[in-house]
């Protein structure tokens, strides 16, 4: 169970968040869609009849009023509707328009909000107002977290030992301005009770520091690969008591000894780090953030010739060969563990109780896969912050390693998060591991152990 009993929980670290304004290096203003929420929309039209010139002629020109014919996620729902797609009333959408580069107009020169300047941060649509907070309803309580791709919640969350504290949360201090629904535990619905349950056995699994972290991200495979036939959105009926055996065996330790020294024989694929490179480098798409690909190319760049190795055959002997790329992150991984392991596994395990927490196990269709989505997002983060240059030279750097450490965390974890929420990414490196024949629980338990 929870370690704590209020209803409405959050996570320390959302209690000592807050934006940081101008001295964000990466503010959230600039970069992808911003949309107005039809509410906003007509608060902003108002504001816009008795404002002063400049800034009524800026409200009246730079949003974006899309009609739904004209909105091709929305033309598609229509075309699949057919005939039935006339009774439908669909409204506009509405979005800031951005300038040249992406930017948001109305982000002033000292990297403030206008419209927060002139009307106060209630006049702000929904998404500027809450990110990157994200407040979801669980029945009667609520719990609060907030999304890495904000460079101050990745310092916040991953850098703190106790960031992943749960406490209480004070609803009177949170605007319910952009509520998620959450999943609903109280419904007389064995699927949903039985999830948000499960959820919070494997957050308790994540919590166990006293064992390695990829060793409780086996036992939480292990749960979630022998639950998916009990626990899945197939089956809404489910059947919770096989889910609670499950439970019982894992809060033995015996019975986890046993399982985790079969874990401990196992070895990764040295073809993993190619996996890793080839996903990065050849997206499906080049949508997405063009920081994060210019902060991997830098660390890609720092293998000898490992481009090379994705156009040249190993007979050629150009290149870089998989044993070879293998061992050259073997010795990088190995060194960043031996100065920072327990700084590792505190971020690796708070990231995880915060996406657990966040990423609701309702989105995938069982326990299983959404264990692996984590484990996918992690073995890309853990190639890109073991691989970083900045914790491999010594010159020309005068800061100590520690400093160094935190400071690459924070950027691979942000700039990450920002990368996949714009691009294909996540979905491309899934589908490499696929075709590598790396899927299923043994797929994900190297994923672990990468």
């Amino acid at each position: 169970m929870s370690p704590v009993s209020a209803k409405n929980r959050t996570l320390r670290y959302m209690n000592t968040f807050s934006c940081i304004g101008p001295e964000c290096e990466d503010n959230c203003c600039h970069g992808w869609r911003v949309d107005i929420d039809a509410k906003s929309y007509e608060r902003l039209k108002t504001a816009a009849s008795f404002s002063a010139k400049p800034i009524r002629k800026k409200l009246i020109e730079l949003i974006q009023i899309t009609d739904p014919a004209d909105d091709p996620v929305k033309r598609k729902v229509l075309e699949k509707m057919g005939s039935r797609a006339k009774r439908l009333k669909l409204k506009p959408s509405y979005a800031f328009k951005l300038d040249d580069e992406g930017v948001c107009h109305f982000q002033t020169e000292d990297k403030l909000c206008e419209i927060h300047s002139n009307f106060g941060g209630d006049m702000l649509p929904v998404v500027c107002a809450t990110y990157p907070r994200k407040l979801q309803r669980f029945g009667k309580h609520f719990e609060l977290t907030a999304v890495v791709s904000c460079p101050e919640v990745s310092r916040k969350l991953l850098l703190h030992d106790d960031a992943a504290v749960e406490e209480e949360l004070d609803l009177s201090r949170q605007s319910k301005r952009g509520l998620s629904t959450g999943m609903n535990p109280r419904k007389l619905h064995q699927y949903w009770q039985m999830l948000f349950e499960a959820r919070g056995f494997i957050l308790d699994i994540i919590r166990k520091r006293e064992l390695p972290f990829d060793v409780r991200m086996f036992v939480v495979l292990w749960f979630a690969k022998r639950t998916a036939p009990a626990l899945n959105r197939d089956d809404p009926m489910g059947d919770p008591e096989a889910v609670r055996r499950e439970m019982q065996l894992l809060r033995n330790p015996r019975f986890v000894q046993e399982i985790t020294t079969r874990y401990a024989d196992m070895e990764t694929p040295s073809s993993l780090v190619m996996v890793m490179a080839r996903a990065i480098m050849n997206p499906r798409t080049k949508a997405g953030r063009a920081s994060f690909r210019r902060m991997a190319r830098y660390i890609l760049d720092s293998y000898r010739d490992l481009q090379a190795a994705f156009t040249e055959t190993e007979s050629t002997g150009q290149g870089l060969s998989v044993a070879a790329a293998w061992e050259e992150y073997s010795r990088r991984r190995e060194h960043v563990i031996a100065q920072a392991g327990a700084a590792m596994d505190r971020v690796l395990t708070n990231y995880s109780i915060n996406f657990w927490m966040q990423r609701l196990p309702s989105e995938a269709p069982d326990l299983m896969v959404h264990t692996q989505r984590l484990l996918s997002y992690l073995a890309l983060t853990k190639f890109l912050v073991y691989s970083h240059p900045h914790l491999h030279r010594d010159a020309p750097f005068e800061t100590p390693f520690a400093q160094r450490f935190d400071e690459v965390v924070v950027e691979v974890f942000f700039k990450a998060a920002r990368h996949i929420e714009h691009s294909s990414l996540l979905t491309s490196l899934e589908t490499v591991i696929e075709t590598q024949n790396l899927g299923g629980l043994a797929g994900a338990i190297y994923l672990a152990r990468f």
